[in-house]
C-alpha cells in the first residue's frame, strides 16, 4: 500500500505565483490536543491540509454511543474534501491527537483554486482514488476491518505500538514499503504482540530491528480480527509482553541512535581470537552462540551475520561489543572510502 499523495510536497513543487495564490486564499489555524475539528454529521464547509501534527479520524455508531478510530493523519495529509465535493454532511469526526498547524480552505476558494490550478484537482483526484483503492482492494481490505492506517514517514512506531497496546485490540499490523511490498507483519492479541516478522527476521528480533531502522518509507495499517490468528511459525512467537517489550525496544533504539557511525558499519569483519566461546550473560548467550558458529571457520562482516542469523542489527552490534570486551573476537577497522 503506497502512501497517500502528500500536500506539502505538491505545494512545494508549485511555481511561486501558484503558491502565493494558495497562501492569499487559505487560512493558517492552530488547534490543541483533544480539540475537535469537526463532528460527524456536521455541514462540510471547509477542507484542511496538515502542516504539522497528528489528527484522528473517528466513526461513530448510530446514536453516537460507540466510536471507532479508522485513521491517523499527519503532516502532508489532506482531509474534509469529500464532504465539500459531494456537498454532504461529514461522514466522520476528526479530533486532535497532538497540537496541529493546519491550512484551511473555505468551500468557495477550494473550488476556485481547483479552477485556477488544474494540477490541484489532479492531486485531489489521486488522493481520493488511493483512498478508494484501499477500501475496495482485496489485497488491502480483506475479511476484517481496517482500524487505522498512516504514513510510516510521519509516525513514530513506538506511538503506533503503544496505541495498539492501550486499545487492547486483536488483529494484524502490516508494514508496507513505498513500492507496495509487505515488509512486516505483527499479530496482536488483546493489545500484546504475540508474533512478528520483519524482512527476514522473526519474533522479538523483528521488533528490535524495526525500532532501530533510521528511516522507514511506506505505510502501516492495522486490521482487526475477532479471533487471534494461529501461530504458523514458532520462530515468530514473542514472549515479552506489554510495557516490558516496548521499554526494551525504546531502550535499544536510544542506545543505537547514539552509537558512532563506525559502530554501525556493517561492512566491518568480525574475527574470533580464541578457540572456544565462554559466555556468562544468559540474555545474550543464544545470540552469541549463533554468531560464534558463523565466525568459527572464517571472519564474517556484520552485514553477512545479519543476513545469516535471525538477529537484529542492534543485537549483533551489542554482542559484538561484548565479544570485543571479553577479547573473544576482533572487529576490522572502518572502511576508508578513499581506498575504494
Amino acid at each position: 500500500m503506497k502512501p497517500l499523495p502528500n500536500f506539502l510536497a505538491f505545494y512545494a513543487a508549485l511555481p511561486p505565483e501558484k503558491r502565493r495564490l494558495i497562501d492569499r486564499h487559505t487560512e493558517m489555524v492552530d488547534h490543541k490536543k483533544g480539540e475537535v475539528i469537526f463532528e460527524q454529521g456536521a455541514v462540510a464547509d471547509s477542507v484542511y491540509a496538515i502542516e504539522k501534527g497528528v489528527v484522528e479520524v473517528v466513526l461513530q455508531a448510530e446514536g453516537g454511543v460507540s466510536q471507532r478510530s479508522v485513521a491517523y493523519l499527519s503532516s502532508g495529509d489532506i482531509f474534509g474534501e469529500m464532504g465539500v465535493i459531494t456537498e454532504r454532511p461529514r461522514i466522520s469526526t476528526v479530533r486532535i491527537c497532538e497540537d496541529v498547524h493546519l491550512r484551511k480552505f473555505s468551500r468557495e476558494w477550494f473550488y476556485k483554486l481547483m479552477e485556477a490550478i488544474p494540477t490541484f484537482g489532479i492531486f485531489l483526484a489521486s488522493n481520493l482514488a488511493e483512498r478508494l483503492y484501499r477500501f475496495t482492494s482485496n489485497h488491502y481490505y480483506m475479511s476484517y476491518s481496517v482500524d487505522f492506517s498512516g504514513n510510516l514517514e510521519n509516525f513514530d512506531l513506538l506511538i503506533i505500538f503503544q496505541t495498539l497496546q492501550s486499545s487492547g485490540r486483536t488483529g494484524e499490523l502490516i508494514l508496507t514499503s513505498a513500492s507496495n511490498d509487505v515488509i512486516g507483519r505483527f499479530f496482536f492479541v488483546n493489545g500484546d504482540v504475540e508474533q512478528g516478522r520483519y524482512l527476514h527476521l522473526h519474533g522479538v528480533e523483528a521488533i528490535w530491528q524495526v525500532f532501530v531502522e533510521e528511516k522507514l518509507d511506506g505505510s502501516f495499517a492495522f486490521q482487526a480480527t475477532d479471533q487471534p490468528l494461529p501461530v504458523t511459525d514458532e520462530r515468530e512467537r514473542i514472549a515479552l509482553r506489554g510495557m516490558d517489550l516496548l521499554m526494551q525496544a525504546a531502550s535499544k533504539r536510544d542506545v543505537y541512535q547514539i552509537l558512532a557511525p563506525s559502530s554501525k558499519d556493517l561492512t566491518r569483519e568480525l574475527s574470533r581470537q580464541c578457540e572456544r566461546l565462554s559466555w556468562e550473560d544468559p540474555e545474550t548467550e543464544a545470540a552469541a552462540t549463533t554468531i560464534w558458529q558463523h565466525i568459527q571457520k572464517r571472519p564474517q562482516t556484520l552485514g553477512t551475520l545479519w543476513r545469516l542469523c535471525n538477529l537484529s542489527v542492534a543485537t549483533i552490534i551489542e554482542v559484538t561489543r561484548l565479544m570485543r570486551e571479553k577479547k573473544l573476537a576482533t572487529l576490522s577497522k572502518e572502511n576508508d572510502p578513499t581506498q575504494n
